[in-house]
């Protein structure tokens, strides 16, 4: 069995109905991976709660995002020169860009 290093990428709390639920996006590692099984919060398997909804991505470019974080930037990171006199134009293949 493979244990991933997980990191969280961001959270939040939502209210709703005199209710607070905590969203967090965790990163498993880098993608594309086959599955993704056996979730545990600490040693207690996720089928062990109640009102729990997760979502799971394997990590494809074309994959649509998560749907609690559907506002977040999706980071590139290049290397690069600036140079003044020549502008720097970027390109991407999601749909939801906006400039």
């Amino acid at each position: 069995m493979h244990t991933a290093k997980r990191k969280v990428l961001t959270q939040h709390v939502e209210t709703c109905n005199g209710k607070q639920y905590l969203c967090l996006l965790l990163c498993g590692g880098q993608g594309p991976i086959d599955s993704i099984s056996n979730i545990r919060i600490g040693n207690n398997a996720i089928g062990n709660y109640s009102d729990v909804q997760i979502e799971t991505r394997l990590g494809t470019n074309e994959q649509t995002p998560i749907s609690f974080f559907n506002n977040n930037p999706i980071d590139q990171y290049v290397s690069l020169e600036l140079d003044t006199s020549s502008p720097l134009i970027q390109t991407t293949t999601s749909k939801s860009a906006t400039s």
